[in-house]
């Protein structure tokens, strides 16, 4: 959790690194996209996964300076590539 609080006073430049990154829709997998279709969120072109603690992740878009959260998960499995 304090990795959480930790990001309230940071800048976007200072949370996306190597643990915290975009993704482009195109590379998440079937079930992903079809969570955003139901959230009718399928129009937007990235999302963000933030790295909480270990494999968990919280997945969410990017909102100005807010970040929405979509869902966690316990791996990176969100991705084709994986």
């Amino acid at each position: 959790m304090n990795v959480i609080i930790s990001f309230e006073s940071m800048k976007w430049h200072e949370i996306l690194n190597r643990n915290n990154h975009e993704v482009d829709i195109k590379s998440i997998d079937k079930k992903a996209k079809e969570r955003l279709e139901l959230l009718r969120l399928d129009d937007i072109e990235t999302l963000v996964s933030l790295r909480i603690m270990g494999s968990v992740r919280i997945w969410g878009i990017r909102v100005h300076n807010c970040f929405k959260v979509l869902w966690w998960v316990q791996s990176t499995k969100f991705t084709q590539a994986n």
